[in-house]
């Protein structure tokens, strides 16, 4: 974004999610991205099938994959699960019913999806200011939640 502000030129956002599940969209069924966010758990969205791309239905959110798998479940409906998380967690993922797992080819962000959602969004005009794009952090970082943990600890402690 920083070479965008300087030449005050409006970018295109497009996520991992977005673009994991793009190249599905042609499959007619309910589309679930899991990518593998470390520490037993994954970061995911589902979406579904639309006129020249995928509409996503919820907002990307990390959980535990036996939670996803849970949601999955609970939709009763044809599922096509795509993404790295599927292979780190294959005992949760592939074990569910009604759903299938869409193949390596689509466990990453490929670049040609970031390419022709970047050009449909930019034909559309769907542009953002460079100040406006920040990263989307769906849980805080590593040395921020090991802090919490080492003050938790502390605290306990200190009350003993």
């Amino acid at each position: 974004t920083m070479l965008a502000r300087v030449l005050q030129i409006p970018v295109v956002a497009v996520g991992s999610l977005d673009l994991v599940a793009h190249p599905l969209r042609h499959t007619g069924r309910m589309i679930a991205t899991v990518l593998d966010a470390r520490r037993s758990e994954v970061f995911y969205a589902f979406y579904q099938p639309v006129p020249g791309g995928v509409q996503r239905l919820t907002e990307p959110a990390v959980a535990t994959p036996a939670d996803v798998a849970a949601e999955i479940e609970g939709q009763r409906e044809e599922t096509l699960i795509a993404g790295d998380g599927v292979v780190a967690h294959p005992d949760v993922f592939r074990a569910l019913d009604r759903t299938e797992y869409a193949g390596p080819e689509f466990d990453a962000p490929s670049p040609g999806s970031l390419l022709e959602l970047t050009v449909h969004r930019a034909e559309r005009e769907e542009f953002s200011q460079p100040g406006e794009i920040a990263p989307l952090y769906l849980r805080g970082a590593d040395a921020q939640i090991n802090w919490e943990q080492r003050s938790r600890v502390r605290t306990a402690g200190a009350g003993s």
